[in-house]
């Protein structure tokens, strides 16, 4: 289960908002829970900016975060530098496919990614 776009709707202000989004964290950590104790192979993934996540409060939230929240951080760097989306994408690729290099090829159509096709 992915939940995501999450900010659309986001104001810092909106105590409602918020609470709704605390109860979807905890939400995805017992079902992750509750997955793990009977072996299931399900996890649900909360992609949330990392502004929002700080500022909201909740019990346990050290442990969420110690425990189960995985940070990504990327730039805009189209050259591909150490936290470029690109470098971030080619290292899921080439763990994915099990390769040594990332082979776009093998993923996406070359039309979809022909902007960035000379520094791939």
């Amino acid at each position: 289960m992915l939940f995501d776009g999450l900010d659309l709707a986001y104001g810092p202000d909106d105590q409602e908002y918020n609470a709704r989004l605390v109860g979807l964290l905890l939400a995805a950590r017992d079902d992750f829970n509750w997955a793990t104790d009977r072996r299931l192979s399900m996890a649900p993934v909360v992609f949330l900016r990392s502004d929002i996540y700080d500022a909201l409060q909740f019990p346990d939230k050290n442990k969420v975060s110690q425990n189960l929240v995985e940070s990504l951080t990327w730039n805009d760097d189209e050259g591909g530098g150490d936290e470029s989306l690109k470098t971030l994408i080619n290292q899921r690729i080439r763990v994915i496919l099990g390769q040594d290099s990332a082979d776009w090829d093998l993923i996406f159509e070359r039309s979809a990614y022909a902007r960035y096709s000379d520094q791939v």
